[in-house]
């Protein structure tokens, strides 16, 4: 399936009506190159958070601003880059919050960097010519080996013949 890296691109314009075109994204993403619902829905909810900060915060008083989506999808992981050209913000900046306060004052919001760094793999971040880029990476789950090996001993002899005669005669 994967001899190199693919990539796809979608950018759409920074305004709160256009995510659902974001969420559009990750999911054909998701199913065409076989990611699991659970790295799909972590990227949708990331992505979702950081477009909506950079709208609000980004491109607080710029008019006309836009928002690219580059998908880099390897074999063993996809990558979401988010290129803006709103005003700088480099998340690995930011502190990481204190639950329980935000518990206790009952404060909505300002969790965002904190999922990022919960459910992505890597979070990088540039100011390249293009603009902010926000790079969030996830790795892809590995298959059991020895769950499957498991499985595989405990067959008889005659049904690991077949399976093998099978595969090998289709």
């Amino acid at each position: 399936m994967f001899r190199n890296v693919k990539k796809e691109l979608i950018a759409i314009p920074a305004q709160m009506s256009y995510l659902s075109q974001v969420r559009d994204f990750i999911e054909h993403i998701g199913r065409k190159y076989k990611y699991s619902d659970k790295i799909t829905n972590s990227f949708k909810l990331v992505i979702e958070e950081a477009c909506t900060n950079i709208i609000r915060h980004g491109y607080r008083d710029i008019k006309g601003g836009e928002i690219t989506l580059k998908a880099i999808i390897r074999r063993q992981s996809l990558t979401i880059v988010i290129i803006d050209q709103g005003i700088s913000f480099d998340p690995r900046q930011a502190a990481t919050p204190d639950l329980q306060k935000y518990i206790q004052i009952g404060k909505k919001g300002g969790l965002g960097i904190f999922m990022m760094r919960k459910l992505m793999d890597d979070v990088q971040y540039n100011i390249t010519g293009s603009g902010n880029e926000l790079r969030l990476t996830k790795q892809r789950e590995e298959i059991d080996i020895s769950r499957v090996r498991g499985v595989w001993e405990r067959l008889s002899m005659r049904t690991r013949y077949t399976i093998a005669a099978s595969a090998i005669i289709t």
